[in-house]
């Protein structure tokens, strides 16, 4: 598989909506403090012009315009890693306009999850490049970062080569008050062992992503499944499937 470089101190963080863009305030309050933060790591970072755009459907912008600006910062020589504005509903729609001969010449970490899913899936197994399934760029803007983000950002860094479960998660999506806040743990993670052992080891490639998104491609032109699981059968397949409900206002 092709690992793309890492996010080394001095190389520029891109970040551009692929599906929904940013326009309350706290949230854009939230991407500049974000963009304070990745600075203070020496990453530059580049926002496309349609990060803080958004229509009446929860569009940044059309998909070709998206396309567009995606392929941009794949072709810019500064950038090294590419974080997703948001999810939402519509990124599929940008498919047909990315330059994927662009992105095997210029391999890059890309990052985010939810509607990112049919952007990260796509390449990693229709490319063969690795991809981040995690943090859009707003949560890098959290006042002080949590373990997750950090961890996020240790894995682009090329600083970190395994992840743990955490203790617990936040059911739900919460609203910001001040748009720095950081992740307000509710619930407590656990996990069912169906076999009933006591202990139980998996190894193998994490091949997923938000299974609603799985549901459209597969059988498409961006669906690679079938060659990667053949490619990687003697490694073992995992697969990681997230679920969940939210409107386009509340991904915004």
């Amino acid at each position: 598989m092709i690992r793309p470089e890492w996010l080394k101190p001095g190389a520029a963080v891109g970040v551009t909506a692929t599906s929904n863009g940013i326009t309350k305030e706290q949230k854009i309050f939230r991407f500049q403090n974000g963009k304070r933060q990745m600075e203070m790591r020496r990453h530059p970072v580049i926002f496309t012009d349609n990060v803080f755009t958004a229509d009446e459907k929860g569009r940044s912008s059309d998909g070709r315009t998206r396309g567009r600006q995606f392929n941009e910062l794949v072709a810019n020589k500064e950038v090294s890693a590419i974080i997703a504005a948001a999810g939402g509903d519509y990124l599929v729609e940008m498919l047909p306009y990315v330059d994927w001969e662009l992105l095997q010449r210029n391999p890059k970490w890309i990052q985010g999850y939810s509607d990112s899913t049919s952007l990260l899936y796509t390449i990693t197994t229709r490319y063969d490049i690795a991809t981040a399934y995690g943090c859009h760029f707003g949560e890098f803007g959290m006042e002080q970062w949590q373990k997750p983000v950090i961890e996020a950002y240790e894995i682009l860094a090329g600083e970190r080569s395994k992840q743990n479960s955490f203790d617990a998660y936040e059911d739900g999506i919460l609203d910001y008050e001040t748009g720095l806040e950081g992740y307000r743990p509710n619930m407590p993670v656990y996990w069912k062992n169906g076999r009933k052992e006591e202990e139980i080891s998996i190894t193998g490639r994490l091949l997923g992503g938000c299974t609603d998104v799985l549901f459209f491609l597969a059988g498409t032109p961006y669906d690679g499944t079938q060659s990667y699981i053949e490619r990687y059968k003697k490694d073992g397949i995992l697969w990681y499937m997230e679920t969940f409900s939210a409107n386009s206002e509340q991904l915004e």
